[in-house]
């Protein structure tokens, strides 16, 4: 719809270096978040790649030019406060103790959704000194992490027998915030709040 309303790319001939700069502009006036500046260019870069595929384009733009991926600042985090209140509120529902659990096991290691959900204890943490460590690629970035399972984080893996009981995303999400209304939160809680906190 953007593109539409631009104007300026309308046929393969107009995926041009230039143009291509001149829609990181308009991303920057346009993006309502700094990591939205990034979507824009990740989308085009899709078709455009496809396009090269099936030989609409002979060059693709962004073999040259490259665009900083920008880190947003609008992280939502537990405080200290709200933390304790999570963790202390009761419970008796086995699918909200569980949600609860998985969140605290991300707060304490910065694991993101999608690499708990592939987390596994038998594979991936070697022993060093006596504490376990953790070494592996972010299922969504690539990048590398090497963390150190604290005592927190151990706490909760032999609770489950090191087998962390990983909800559907949605199921997860709706009893994460669940658990925010009983225990009094205003901070909206998502599993993603788990890995900034």
């Amino acid at each position: 719809r953007i593109l539409k309303r631009w104007g300026r790319i309308k046929d393969f001939s107009d995926i041009t270096q230039g143009n291509i700069l001149l829609w990181n502009e308009l991303s920057i006036t346009n993006a309502v978040k700094t990591k939205s500046i990034y979507n824009y260019h990740k989308v085009l870069k899709l078709y455009i790649r496809e396009a090269k595929l099936f030989g609409y384009v002979k060059e693709n733009p962004y073999d040259v030019l490259h665009f900083k991926r920008y880190e947003s600042t609008d992280r939502r985090f537990l405080s200290v406060q709200e933390l304790g209140r999570f963790k202390e509120v009761q419970l008796t529902e086995h699918s909200l103790i569980k949600a609860r659990d998985c969140f605290l096991f991300q707060c304490y290691t910065g694991l993101a959704y999608a690499d708990m959900r592939s987390f596994d204890f038998e594979s991936m943490a070697k022993e060093i000194d006596g504490a376990y460590r953790v070494k592996n690629d972010r299922v969504k970035t690539g990048n590398k992490y090497n963390i150190t399972l604290l005592p927190q984080a151990m706490e909760v893996l032999k609770k489950y027998d090191f087998h962390l009981p990983v909800q559907e995303m949605h199921v997860y999400n709706r009893n994460l915030q669940a658990i925010q209304y009983r225990a009094g939160i205003e901070t909206h809680i998502s599993s993603h709040v788990a890995r900034h906190s």
